[in-house]
């Protein structure tokens, strides 16, 4: 079990380190840069690539979706009312305590877990979350939705794609498919590593309120995701998939809304410094349990 455990998480913090070190180094690293290839690119052709190859019925897939959207909801209720009691802003902390790290660590850890069908779920977990990151975040921090944010999402498109072709029953051409399939294994080294970079930019400010948030985040996760997947009454892999990625850290685009729309943006690097820290000691616990 423990060399299991060893095979899963070691590949997310070796390379996480070497973004790590490679900033720490005064190397030169374009975050947006890479952050825009990532979401522009990368992303959309994993999704597509897996969800065209990966053998996980669509009843499922869509069961996912749900359970993403309701645990996320829950996550804003939690953290609304733990930011009242703790007396803090929640334009600006209840991103960081609603949105988890599900696409740098999340979609990695779905794939060495569980697998090519738990990757596909994990994605599926992803878009949900980032649909509402992109659509709720902006609103809670200026208190207006954006439909401008919505449309621009090039993911969503990756999913209609995968989606014509499965509900027809056409056959992907091969070169869209080793197309896809290529551009998309570059994905998750590169959050890995750009996860890492981003942690090396980031310093611990206010302990007190970081660690009040990360353990809202990562505790209600664990909780939040259990009993998700006890109402969904998923299956093995369903449910290991959903609290894995309900207990993630606080997202790193929590700090750039935090950044754009506000103030106390220091505060929110904290907490995704401390709540990254915790996650790797609570990982291989949470892992063992799930497996």
């Amino acid at each position: 079990m423990y060399i299991e455990l060893f095979e899963i998480i070691s590949p997310i913090f070796i390379c996480a380190l070497i973004g790590f070190a490679w900033r720490k180094s005064d190397r030169t690293f374009d975050v947006a840069t890479i952050t825009d290839l990532i979401t522009a690119i990368g992303t959309p052709c994993l999704i597509f690539s897996t969800l065209i190859t990966v053998k996980v019925k669509l009843d499922s897939l869509t069961e996912m979706a749900i359970a993403a959207g309701v645990s996320t909801i829950g996550f804003g209720i939690i953290g609304y009312f733990t930011l009242k009691l703790m007396r803090l802003d929640h334009r600006i902390f209840l991103p960081a305590t609603m949105f988890g790290n599900v696409g740098n660590m999340g979609l990695p850890l779905t794939l060495f877990a569980f697998g090519e069908p738990g990757l596909a779920l994990g994605i599926i977990y992803f878009t949900v979350n980032v649909f509402l990151l992109f659509t709720l975040g902006p609103a809670i921090a200026i208190g207006s939705l954006s439909i401008h944010n919505l449309i621009r999402l090039p993911f969503i498109y990756a999913i209609l794609g995968a989606l014509f072709f499965l509900t027809l029953e056409i056959a992907v051409p091969h070169w869209l498919f080793t197309t896809t399939k290529l551009l998309g294994d570059m994905m998750i080294p590169l959050m890995l590593i750009t996860l890492g970079v981003s942690l090396a930019q980031l310093q611990i400010k206010n302990i007190k309120h970081s660690l009040l948030i990360s353990l809202t985040r990562l505790g209600g996760g664990i909780g939040v995701g259990l009993l998700t997947a006890e109402v969904f009454d998923f299956n093995n892999i369903e449910k290991g998939v959903l609290v894995l990625q309900s207990a993630m850290p606080v997202a790193v685009f929590a700090y750039l809304f935090a950044e754009k729309f506000g103030t106390q943006s220091e505060d929110v690097a904290s907490s995704i410094l401390v709540s990254t820290g915790i996650s790797f000691l609570t990982l291989p616990v949470l892992l063992k349990f799930l497996l």
